[in-house]
């Protein structure tokens, strides 16, 4: 599979600074892949060849990022663990696609907004309720021990999270998962 620069379309994606995108950095590999990743992946959800959707892109060639097959699988395995992308093999390549804008932002168009329109467009009336508070929410869920589904960047504590400590919580949990299992099918 051969890619050239039509595959990268025009334009430009924001790097965000923020701890994520510092922890990546640190992963070269990884850092190098999900970046052609952010600069392949459709905004826009026009008309496209592969069936793309917003936010997916098609990889496949290790070589154009200059990476070595193992090199390509292991930083593929990291990123999903970072719960930053996720990937499908299709007969015609590798689908990535950006699970988080943490690290980059690609401008994804938003359905049912065209490009350089806002979404509300008008105040809501007495009787209606405004736009709900992001932070009032999230502290609604952590109270209900309910999580973001992509996981918290941020510690209990409201100190920045490594990906290390990240995966540290999630094989813990996944350990009381089992155990818990195990115990279950020893009662039944």
């Amino acid at each position: 599979m051969t890619y050239d620069t039509t595959a990268i379309p025009s334009g430009f994606i924001k790097l965000m600074r923020s701890d994520p995108t510092r922890e990546l950095l640190k992963d070269s590999k990884a850092f190098t892949l999900y970046t052609q990743i952010a600069l392949r992946a459709k905004r826009t959800s026009d008309f496209n060849l592969h069936g793309l959707t917003p936010g997916q892109a098609l990889i496949g060639d290790h070589a154009s990022c200059g990476l070595s097959r193992r090199e390509y699988r292991n930083a593929k395995s990291r990123l999903e663990r970072y719960h930053l992308a996720r990937f499908q093999g299709t007969n015609r390549g590798t689908i990535a696609t950006l699970l988080s804008a943490a690290v980059y932002d690609i401008n994804e168009e938003r359905q049912g907004h065209p490009e350089g329109t806002q979404g509300a467009s008008r105040r809501p009336t007495e009787d209606q309720q405004g736009a709900t508070n992001k932070n009032e929410k999230k502290e609604k869920n952590e109270k209900k021990g309910k999580a973001h589904r992509f996981g918290s960047f941020q510690s209990a504590d409201r100190t920045p999270r490594t990906f290390q400590e990240m995966d540290r919580d999630r094989a813990e949990r996944a350990m009381v998962q089992a155990r818990e299992e195990f115990l279950n099918d020893d009662e039944g």
